[in-house]
């Protein structure tokens, strides 16, 4: 199936078409700006010309047209012309909730949920379904805003100028995507007769979408073809959430099942209904200010009542962080917060913006408005984005950058040329960053398989099941791996074999750290972990008020790591006594690095921070644009980190002023690796980048 480009471009005169996108079963959408506005935009193209077709992408564009929304795409122009047709709408460059499977928080799932909620909602009540809800339509801006995208194949009452446009999908075929279609939907492809599809057919989709964020599986197996799900969804209840993810608070699990109920009856309500049952359950199980921290911005959040959630705030067991110093502005939200619980919140959090002045002794700084920029020795493409962090190894003059991929490949690649010298296949995202002792390369994957891979010619020495998706990096120590998952494992180097298990940990996505034979690492449970690497036994533990996805790094005898409850803590390594704590004012995923007296580390707020290793005092703050997952990266007196504002920046040690940076195609969540005086860092759009730095 071929696009014609010229008839295209003729009905879209006054565009310049940029590039293809990507393309489905019926259409092709194409980058393209508007000449005399310069407006970036998405233009989809209906490539099959069938009456049946036609009609859809018409009522695709009338359906939009009426729907005005902040989480719902916004369309700008439809065109008609002899064999070709157009929908021109807002580009969205930020990918979809497909591409972050598995990188993404509980918060941060709840939250595009609500959002994704919020705007079928809209759109129910605009007499509208959806009938397509999936991962794959629910999208993102380049400021990460969340839209719903896709109404191809939409139903219901369209309203066009004083007409109606009846349901576009004939009764009793089937319509949507069978991995997330409800049962009602799938009833069409057996021939049976079941309820039509109403609006509790878009909240099963979205519970399903939600499930599989969670866990990285769908409600039903897939096995056996698309008759024998559809058969298994009308026959079979959903796999409880809790069984593929233990940890899940009992409460949001309980309301995410309950949307996923066979019949439409036993389902809620309506998805407005379910969004209120969810924001209530998520507030009883994270506390009043979990959507803050989820960093996901609701736009709308009225059509889910948040206001009626309660306001429980849970508090740490152990080590009391400190707190950020409260102006005027902040009593103001604590007034808020009192008064109408989460959804004051969200507005008292959007007027303060950035008016919130730094703590006392920091010297902030601004981006930069015109850096040098990097050279860039050269750039390599792999198949899908990339959140694992480079890692070099090799003998002098033959280094090789060893990253995983999300397309479920581990590449290696020529450190001169950028040439890539093998492959490995695995069965999930590679998210683990790799880990190069000698010639092994030992690395994991969403899988739940540990791997180690010859790094001269990429031949598997061991391969073993964890069972759980490995995000956390492998640390070597000696002839033994560490690595996380559900638990803290650790393996033979040589045969990949299971020394010991720490079953006290709970699920893992920070990577260990080690000295003097006591491993740190962080948890989803709240808590960071001090465990004898020797014998796996937990030799102490350290609450903090939410989840530890940081890494630690351990200097002088003290583990400095970040948590996402906006704390900075330094910890005994010997004995897991709290030396001092930092509110840094937003979530930290980033991993710090310490350079002389200075730990410097990223956080949600797009900050890149400075502190005094002694005391935690603030040194200095540069701000991004976005939020730095990225962890910084010292290289001589200068300091290199990534920012989903699509930056690698670099920094004057001393001061954090900007030195330069370079603009990558996507966000990079990636961290930067030392290469030769260079440095090596992936983007999410797929590249791995060789710098040069100044």
């Amino acid at each position: 199936m071929t696009a014609d480009r010229t008839r295209l471009e003729e009905l879209m005169a006054d565009y310049d078409l940029e590039g293809e996108l990507g393309r489905g079963s019926f259409g092709v959408v194409w980058a393209a700006r508007h000449r005399q506005l310069g407006r970036a935009v998405a233009v989809k193209e209906l490539v099959a010309t069938t009456d049946a077709d036609q009609a859809r992408f018409r009522c695709e564009a009338q359906v939009l047209a009426q729907l005005r929304h902040p989480h719902v795409v916004t369309v700008y122009d439809y065109r008609e012309a002899p064999h070709v047709r157009a929908l021109v709408m807002e580009a969205l460059t930020g990918g979809t909730l497909e591409d972050r499977q598995g990188a993404l928080s509980l918060e941060e799932i709840v939250t595009v949920g609500l959002a994704a909620g919020a705007a079928l909602h809209h759109v129910h009540e605009a007499g509208v379904l959806h009938r397509d809800v999936k991962p794959a339509n629910v999208m993102f801006d380049a400021h990460g805003h969340v839209r719903v995208t896709d109404f191809g194949v939409a139903g219901g009452a369209v309203l066009s100028g004083d007409a109606t446009t009846a349901d576009v999908t004939l009764a009793g075929t089937f319509v949507g995507t069978p991995s997330y279609a409800s049962p009602e939907q799938c009833a069409a492809a057996l021939g049976a007769h079941w309820p039509e599809p109403a609006e509790a057919s878009d909240q099963y989709a979205l519970a399903a979408t939600l499930y599989e964020a969670l866990t990285g599986e769908l409600p039903h197996d897939r096995s056996g073809g698309i008759l024998a799900l559809c058969n298994r969804k009308m026959t079979e209840p959903v796999r409880p959430i809790s069984r593929l993810r233990p940890n899940m608070p009992p409460g949001i699990a309980k309301v995410i099942d309950r949307a996923l109920e066979r019949s439409p009856a036993d389902r809620y309500r309506t998805v407005e209904d379910f969004g209120v049952a969810l924001a209530a359950a998520t507030t009883d199980a994270l506390g009043a200010e979990w959507i803050r921290r989820s960093g996901v911005d609701l736009e709308d959040t009225s059509s889910l009542r948040l206001h009626d959630a309660p306001t429980t705030t849970a508090s740490p067991a152990q080590a009391t962080p400190s707190r950020r110093r409260r102006g005027p502005l902040m009593a103001l939200t604590a007034l808020l917060v009192v008064a109408v619980g989460v959804a004051g919140l969200l507005v008292a959090d959007r007027l303060r913006g950035d008016q919130s002045a730094p703590e006392e002794g920091a010297t902030t700084l601004p981006p930069a408005s015109t850096p040098a920029d990097l050279p860039q020795r050269w750039s390599m493409a792999t198949g899908a984005s990339v959140f694992s962090s480079p890692t070099v190894g090799g003998a002098p003059g033959e280094e090789r950058v060893v990253v995983g991929s999300d397309d479920a490949t581990v590449y290696a690649i020529d450190a001169d040329s950028g040439a890539i010298a093998w492959t490995v296949d695995t069965d999930g995202p590679v998210r683990s960053s790799p880990a190069v002792t000698g010639d092994d390369v030992i690395v994991g994957a969403n899988d739940g398989r540990l791997r180690s891979i010859a790094l001269s010619d990429a031949s598997i020495r061991w391969d073993t099941r964890v069972g759980f998706e490995i995000v956390s990096s492998p640390q070597v120590v000696e002839d033994e791996v560490l690595v996380g998952a559900d638990h803290l494992y650790a393996y033979d180097l040589a045969t990949g074999s299971r020394r010991w298990v720490a079953e006290e940990t709970g699920p893992i996505v920070s990577s260990p750290a080690v000295a003097d034979g006591v491993a740190v690492v962080g948890s989803e449970d709240h808590t960071v972990y001090g465990v004898d690497v020797d014998s796996g036994e937990v030799l102490w533990l350290l609450r903090t008020g939410d989840r530890v996805q940081s890494s630690p790094v351990i200097t002088g005898g003290i583990a400095i790591i970040g948590g996402t409850d906006g704390n900075l803590y330094a910890i005994d390594h010997g004995t897991g006594e709290l030396r001092w704590s930092a509110d840094l004012g937003a979530a930290v995923k980033s991993s710090p690095a310490v350079a002389g007296n200075l730990v410097v580390v990223g956080t949600d707020s797009g900050s890149v921070v400075a502190r005094d290793i002694a005391d935690g005092s603030p040194v200095w703050e540069l701000r991004t644009a976005d939020r730095v997952d990225s962890s910084p990266l010292v290289v001589g007196d200068q300091v290199v980190v990534g920012s989903n504002d699509r930056f690698v920046h670099v920094m004057d040690l001393a001061s954090g002023r900007p030195v330069a940076r370079f603009e990558t195609g996507g966000p990079v969540l990636s961290s930067p690796t030392e290469l030769d005086g260079d440095v090596v860092v992936a983007s999410y759009d797929g590249r791995i980048h060789r710098l040069g730095l100044p």
